[in-house]
């Protein structure tokens, strides 16, 4: 979470992302690898097990971050905060397009299928089906067990998640079930409060989310466009295109090079974010002449 607090003229970040628990070991899916995804942002395992189920799941910070963000910048209580949410847990979930779309889209053999999602486990299948069956579209799907955690978060506070009653209860689940999260992850959980990382785009200051998260990435595809005229090529234009594709094949690659949590690695983020790093990658370019490579083999026969 990105914070601007005007009145004082700065900004934060609160960052809460979910963290692997006690239980991973770094060899544990070696021998269930398959294959990198197509799009690049994970790996393809047998029987899915780091995409779905107790496996993939890591140490929850949502509550933990939420909760910090409210303490350090809100109004209200937190028992006030929840009841929104509570509302909705309450009446249930309608069935929009954009959810329906989610379950019968197939998005290619490297993803989960969506109604193979929703019903992975017997819970999330008792919950998100009936008996096996996508409700439709419009219909309601009841969570009174969502609603019940909620009214005891909002009774209980956000400790109960980490060092409570749920905490154990989640802990107890996991382990039961082969997952990862264990109750000493859960009550050693802690949001990180952080400085962001600053920049610019033709005289404008921007500020975004440092490693692990993207803000990095975002920063160095802007320095890439500041050495175009982009106005000058005009929208749509097929310069426009180029240009703005080449940021973005760049900087992604930096991404997969460098980004990483800086709680475990060292990423050097004020050399990667400087401009002179943009301009020397704009000038990497190949020779604008053609080149031409004929390789000939023994099996080629006589070349005329």
């Amino acid at each position: 979470m990105l914070v601007h607090l005007a009145g004082q003229g700065r900004q934060e970040v609160i960052e809460f992302y979910a963290r692997a628990g006690s239980g991973v070991r770094a060899d544990q899916w070696q021998h269930l690898f398959l294959r990198e995804a197509a799009d690049r942002y994970g790996y393809v395992l047998e029987g899915r097990v780091n995409d779905c189920g107790y496996q993939s799941v890591g140490v929850p910070g949502t509550v933990a971050g939420l909760a910090e963000a409210l303490r350090r910048h809100g109004t209200i209580s937190w028992a006030d905060a929840i009841q929104p949410g509570l509302a909705v847990a309450r009446r249930g979930m309608r069935v929009t397009g954009n959810v329906r779309s989610f379950w019968v889209t197939d998005y290619g053999p490297d993803v989960a299928h969506g109604e193979q999602r929703i019903q992975w486990t017997p819970e999330s299948r008792r919950i998100y089906t009936r008996d096996g069956e996508l409700y439709a579209l419009g219909e309601t799907i009841a969570n009174p067990d969502l609603a019940r955690t909620y009214e005891r978060l909002a009774a209980a506070g956000p400790e109960d998640f980490y060092r409570g009653d749920i905490a154990a209860e989640i802990a107890a689940d996991f382990v039961a079930s082969g997952g990862s999260i264990r109750a000493e992850d859960l009550a050693g959980y802690r949001p990180r409060v952080t400085e962001p990382v600053a920049g610019s785009y033709r005289g404008r200051r921007l500020v975004v989310p440092g490693p692990p998260a993207g803000g990095m990435t975002l920063l160095q595809m802007l320095n890439y466009l500041e050495g175009f005229d982009l106005a000058a090529a005009g929208w749509p234009s097929v310069e426009g295109v180029v240009r703005r594709v080449e940021a973005m094949g760049w900087a992604m690659a930096e991404r997969e090079e460098h980004l990483a949590d800086p709680l475990f690695t060292a990423v050097p983020v004020e050399d990667l974010t400087a401009k002179e790093y943009a301009a020397a990658a704009r000038g990497a370019h190949d020779s604008p002449t053609t080149t031409q490579v004929c390789v000939v083999d023994a099996a080629a026969g006589r070349c005329r």
